[in-house]
């Protein structure tokens, strides 16, 4: 038979054990479990949670908050740059509540990639991202050249007002005369998923209504239709429900200063949490918005939260006096700090394996009591305490067996035997 038709296969058992407790031996325990089952050649697969458990490997959120403090020398009303973690409420949460303790009362400044983390978690929607950037640009672009060319205006006017819908939960379908798409100035899809062609105007709210109006006639697929003013002067955005507004009910549905948004709407490298508004972006598995739920992490602290969306990992750098960075980032820490040395770290640069407890500090960690803030460390000495796992089964057992210790999610027991190791079955 051919070596290519021959299968390397094994048998795997799960091995039950007692409640594991801090300062347990641990392989006292693992050698008693695998007495009578293991065999040489086996492999022995201890999760790495219960090996940080025997190790007590904990640490709660007000103690890892004095060591971030420590560790960058913070004062009171400190500002801290976390760039790029994990969205995750089990990996992560506890981690920022305990640096925005460490601030005492100051600001974390949170970046996320677009659209997801380096897990692939995704933490904006993707589509609306790149619409939002895209326009941004054009705004950009057009108020750079407006100055020789007024009317330019008419065009700015819908870029903002496609700006502003997307912060109250409208999505952008179509543009006329930007995107060369739609019947009307723009076409948008509600917060309830429904279509409506939608007119601007600088102030001729009457016209624009029935406009959309006559639009909406043209338009199927549509059951609404809008008119929106824009006052380039007094920076102010109103919106109107157009079917009412020409039924003699003026009254708008929003009314919108944008004065304080004009900077964000140049800025095309980021999307920021000040002109998002009340829009979530809930994760399409786990249905959190990690926006939100990190920016309330952050507040309940009483620090200030800001929530960035940037593929600049440096923009942290355009938001005034830092003083210190936290890279987020697990498989791309040493990258990424490398990026930011080179590129001349203004402030302290730590990963997440430089906070917190040697030697791993919190990667890897995960939430053992969220109401109480105590974190589960990764093992120490995972390749020490394999060998002495495998020293005393040899010594308990007379069988010689290789110990991996394993992260937690490869496994959903606490030992596992692999048996068998070296059978092979020909085909």
């Amino acid at each position: 038979m051919s070596k290519k038709n021959e299968l390397v296969v094994a048998q795997a058992l799960a091995v039950k054990t007692g409640l594991i407790l801090p300062n347990d031996d641990i392989s006292e325990i693992v050698s008693e479990a695998v007495k009578g089952i293991a065999e040489d050649g086996d492999i022995v697969c201890v999760t790495e949670a219960v090996v940080a458990r025997s190790q007590n490997r904990y640490v709660t959120c007000d103690d890892l908050s004095k060591m971030i403090k420590e560790g960058f020398k913070l004062n009171p009303g400190s500002t801290l740059a976390v760039v790029y973690p994990i969205a995750s409420r089990n990996r992560f949460a506890l981690v920022l509540k305990a640096i925005a303790k460490a601030t005492d009362g100051g600001r974390v400044i949170v970046t996320f990639p677009i659209p997801s983390d380096e897990v692939g978690n995704q933490v904006i929607d993707p589509e609306m991202a790149r619409i939002r950037l895209g326009l941004k640009t054009v705004y950009k672009h057009l108020t750079s050249a407006r100055g020789s060319t007024p009317h330019l205006n008419i065009l700015i006017r819908e870029v903002i007002t496609a700006l502003i819908l997307q912060s109250l939960g409208y999505s952008i379908v179509g543009m006329r005369k930007i995107l060369g798409t739609g019947l009307s100035d723009i076409t948008v899809r509600t917060p309830e998923g429904l279509i409506a062609p939608l007119e601007v105007t600088f102030t001729d709210h009457q016209k624009a209504a029935k406009k959309a109006v006559e639009i909406l006639a043209d338009m199927p697929e549509a059951r609404k239709a809008f008119a929106a003013g824009v006052d380039l002067g007094r920076k102010e955005f109103v919106l109107f429900d157009a079917l009412k507004y020409v039924s003699g009910d003026e009254n708008p549905i929003y009314q919108i200063s944008f004065a304080d948004k004009l900077d964000a709407f140049a800025d095309d490298e980021a999307i920021y949490s000040e002109e998002l508004g009340n829009e979530m972006f809930k994760h399409p598995i786990t249905g959190v918005d990690y926006r939100r739920l990190y920016l309330d992490l952050i507040e309940e602290t009483g620090a200030k939260g800001e929530v960035i969306f940037t593929n600049n990992p440096f923009k942290v750098y355009e938001m005034g006096y830092l003083d210190g960075i936290i890279l987020g980032e697990v498989h791309a820490r040493k990258f990424r700090k490398d990026l930011f040395l080179a590129f001349g770290a203004k402030v302290p640069v730590k990963t997440l394996d430089e906070i917190g407890p040697a030697p791993w500090g919190v990667i890897g960690s995960n939430v053992s009591d969220y109401q109480k803030g105590v974190l589960k460390l990764l093992p120490e000495d995972a390749d020490g305490t394999a060998e002495k796992i495998r020293e005393k089964i040899l010594e308990k057992t007379g069988k010689d067996v290789d110990v991996l210790i394993l992260a937690t999610e490869l496994t959903k027991t606490q030992i596992l035997v692999y048996m068998n190791w070296q059978t092979h079955i020909h085909l």
